[in-house]
C-alpha cells in the first residue's frame, strides 16, 4: 500500500521539517509552494529526503487585493490531489504545514490506514494558542485527514471545504481517541499580527485578533504532550 501526503506551503521555515518527520511511515511527501520568499528552506528539505519529497511551486489562480495575495485554496489543493494520483498512490492525507499528527498517531497512524475499511478518515484538530494551552471551542468533533485515492474525491469551491459524503458508513472518526492533529496557527504575537494585516489586505476588511473568536484556552491534556 502506498500513502502520500500532500502540504501547501508559504514561508514555513519553522514548520515544515517538524511537519515531515512527523509522518516518518510515508511514502511521498508533496510540497507545493505558493511564493515563500526565501526557497532555501524548500531546497533543503528536498535535498535531504529526495528519495520521499516531490516538491513543486504554485503557478494557478490567485486572489489578489491590495498588494497581497494568495493561491485559491480549492484550486490548489486539487491541483495537489491530482499529482498525487498521476504518480500512483493508494491513499491521501493533507494537513496544513503548522499541524502536526499527536505521538500516538504519528506512530500508529500508517497501520490504522492499511486495516482501515473505510474510504474517509477524520480525525480531531486540536487548534493550540502560543504555548498557553488549546482552545475547545475550535476543536470540531472531527475534520478530514485522509482519504482512499481515485474515488473522484476533490474539494468543492464553497470556502474551500471538501465534499459532503452521502454514506457515513464510508467515514471512519478517530474523535474522542488520542489519535488527533495539533493545529499551531498562532504561536507568537508576531505571527498573529501578520496574518492579521495579510488578511485585513486580502479580504479588505478588519481582521479580528484570535482571542476575540476562540474562546477559553486551556492546559494541553497529557497525552497531547507526550
Amino acid at each position: 500500500m502506498k500513502i502520500t501526503v500532500i502540504v501547501r506551503t508559504h514561508n514555513e521555515e519553522r514548520n515544515l521539517e517538524r511537519f515531515v518527520d512527523s509522518y516518518p511511515w510515508a511514502d511521498k511527501i508533496l510540497i507545493q509552494d505558493d511564493k515563500s520568499a526565501n526557497k532555501d528552506y524548500l531546497i533543503d528539505i528536498f535535498t535531504k529526503n529526495e528519495l520521499r519529497v516531490g516538491l513543486r511551486f504554485y503557478n494557478g489562480r490567485r486572489l489578489e487585493r491590495n498588494g497581497v495575495s494568495r493561491a485559491i485554496h480549492h484550486v490548489q489543493l486539487n491541483s495537489m490531489i491530482d499529482w498525487a494520483e498521476e504518480i500512483g498512490t493508494d491513499w491521501i492525507i493533507h494537513d496544513d504545514c503548522d499541524c502536526f499528527p499527536t505521538k500516538n498517531l504519528t506512530k500508529d497512524g500508517r497501520k490504522l490506514i492499511e486495516i482501515s475499511h473505510r474510504d474517509f478518515i477524520y480525525a480531531t484538530r486540536y487548534y493550540l494558542y502560543k504555548d498557553m494551552g488549546y482552545a475547545p471551542k475550535m476543536s470540531p468533533d472531527g475534520s478530514l485527514w485522509a482519504w482512499r485515492a481515485n474515488k473522484g474525491f476533490r474539494f468543492l469551491p464553497l470556502d474551500d471545504k471538501p465534499q459532503t459524503f452521502d454514506e457515513p458508513d464510508s467515514v471512519w472518526n478517530f474523535h474522542g481517541t488520542t489519535f488527533a492533529l495539533l493545529h499551531n496557527p498562532w504561536p507568537d504575537d508576531e505571527t498573529i499580527a501578520r496574518k492579521m494585516d495579510f488578511y485585513s489586505k486580502l479580504y479588505d476588511r478588519p481582521s479580528s485578533h484570535p482571542r476575540d473568536h476562540i474562546g477559553e484556552v486551556i492546559p494541553l491534556e497529557r497525552w497531547m504532550i507526550d
